[in-house]
């Protein structure tokens, strides 16, 4: 499959060295499986001379549909890319691409929306945050603080003061 077997590519080193720092990071299981099949998916796509891309199909628009439901039913669970895929019944690298392509989103950018959506619920009947961040489904308090930062330009606390003010 490659013919090469040493490469030179700056930006694939450069990808390499942000997965091993992400994968080194506590963090969202699935995140990390997407992070290493997506730089193993470039490897292969520049590098390889078998290319392997499949048209569309109906199943993938169930798949994609049963793969969200599944992330749905279960936002606070680790789900990792592999159990995703087996959900949905297709690969993980098919996964990957029918998220982006139907969602715009990759699979762990959907389950951490579907977290901070959760956590805001909660945070709204009063419980405390380091409990909210538990059962939401992250890996501790400031794995939500960031996420919830970035989503809604806001801390957890500050949502929390704004909603009793």
């Amino acid at each position: 499959m490659f013919p090469q077997p040493v490469l030179s590519d700056p930006d694939l080193v450069a990808g390499f060295l942000r997965l091993h720092a992400a994968l080194e990071m506590p963090g969202v299981r699935l995140e990390h499986d997407e992070q290493l099949a997506t730089w193993l998916r470039t490897v292969i796509e520049r590098y390889s001379h078998t290319q392997h891309r499949r048209l569309p199909s109906v199943g993938d628009e169930r798949a994609l549909r049963t793969a969200i439901e599944y992330l749905s039913d279960q936002p606070a669970r680790n789900v990792s890319l592999e159990e995703l895929a087996a959900a949905a019944g297709i690969g993980k690298f098919r996964l990957i691409r029918l998220f982006k392509e139907g969602t715009g989103l990759p699979p762990h950018a959907l389950q951490i929306a579907r977290r901070v959506r959760t956590a805001r619920r909660l945070l709204e009947t009063g419980q405390a945050i380091a409990d909210v961040a538990s059962a939401a489904g992250f890996a501790d308090q400031s794995h939500m603080h960031r996420h919830f930062q970035r989503s809604l330009g806001m801390t957890p606390g500050e949502y929390r003061r704004r909603l009793t003010a």
